[in-house]
């Protein structure tokens, strides 16, 4: 049977403390699919395949847990939490809220520096577009979204919409794996740009919600 995760990412001499690494690590197992919503967590095996003792392993389930990524259920253990349609839904509403009010504080608070990079990831997003390279837009547009979240000077806001992001990627690949749809994305990234540029932190809200809106009606058109 295939590692689900692979030792390297393991650096027992590295000033990381070896919970933050294995956290990482099954994290980033959770949200790329490599661990599967309702699949078990099998301690012994997870071990075994970083190295580690069950305390890190622990420690880094617990912070799972509290990020909702997994459920520690009697008889079971640590398994892949499943979201349900409703919940896909109510992420998403979650996510709309966030994301305006971020636009919303952004456009008061941006420096000139911040829209020169948020417009340099748009001009980026379209050359990766046309080269058809859907993987670097997908980073693209998480780092977009990111930028616009750090210039809201709301670090909890941050902390939450990261949270909240990280949630979505499970739910699907992206919504930007057609074309066309990564074409409409930009174009609307570009309009929340301006927005914030300008100074208008209500007009930025309103793009910024009904971005996410038309994200959500993609992402979970199958299931709707």
């Amino acid at each position: 049977m295939a590692d689900i995760i692979a030792q390297e990412s393991i650096q027992p001499n590295s000033y990381i403390p070896l919970r933050v690494q294995v956290y990482t690590a099954l994290r980033d197992a959770i949200l790329s699919g490599k661990l599967r919503p309702g699949e078990r967590i099998v301690e012994d095996r997870i071990c075994t395949e970083l190295g580690v003792s069950r305390s890190p392993l622990r420690e880094a389930l617990r912070k799972l847990e509290g990020e909702g990524l997994i459920s520690i259920l009697p008889r079971r253990g640590a398994v892949v939490t499943e979201l349900t349609p409703r919940d896909q839904l109510d992420l998403f509403a979650v996510r709309e809220a966030l994301e305006g009010l971020a636009a919303n504080l952004a456009a008061s608070y941006i420096t000139d520096a911040e829209v020169a990079e948020l417009e340099d990831v748009c001009q980026a997003m379209e050359k990766c577009i046309k080269a058809r390279d859907m993987a670097a837009v997908v980073a693209l547009n998480t780092q977009f979204h990111e930028l616009v979240a750090k210039a809201s000077r709301n670090r909890w806001l941050r902390e939450f919409i990261l949270s909240i992001r990280a949630q979505a990627r499970r739910l699907y690949r992206s919504s930007l794996d057609r074309p066309d749809r990564a074409m409409e994305s930009l174009e609307e990234h570009r309009l929340i740009v301006d927005s914030i540029k300008a100074g208008d932190g209500a007009r930025a809200e309103a793009l910024a919600r009904q971005h996410v809106l038309r994200a959500r009606d993609v992402a979970l058109a199958p299931i709707r």
